[in-house]
């Protein structure tokens, strides 16, 4: 539900969109949605809004996996809220 906290470690698929609040050195696999071979240090400085999915470092992305470190992240978006979901929805239509 979005404004809950969700812990996210080395291993863990992230459930949900987060904007990052708190982090231990956090890597993120986003290979499914960015196509990137490596996976993204993150931290929790803002971006503005129009910035690619790539390039939103402060940012987890419900699908991807968490590849080192730690982080705890307040929930922005659920289900077809979620930037996978948008895709989903998007593909579906076409």
């Amino acid at each position: 539900m979005p404004g809950d906290i969700v812990l996210v470690q080395s291993g863990d698929k992230v459930p949900v969109d987060l904007r990052l609040v708190q982090l231990r050195y956090i890597r993120v696999d986003e290979s499914a949605s960015t196509e990137e071979s490596v996976a993204e240090v993150k931290n929790t400085k803002p971006v503005p809004e129009d910035v690619m999915i790539g390039d939103q470092f402060c940012l987890g992305f419900s699908s991807t996996l968490g590849t080192y470190g730690q982080s705890r992240g307040t929930v922005i978006g659920t289900g077809d809220n979620t930037e996978v979901g948008k895709i989903q929805k998007s593909i579906a239509v076409a």
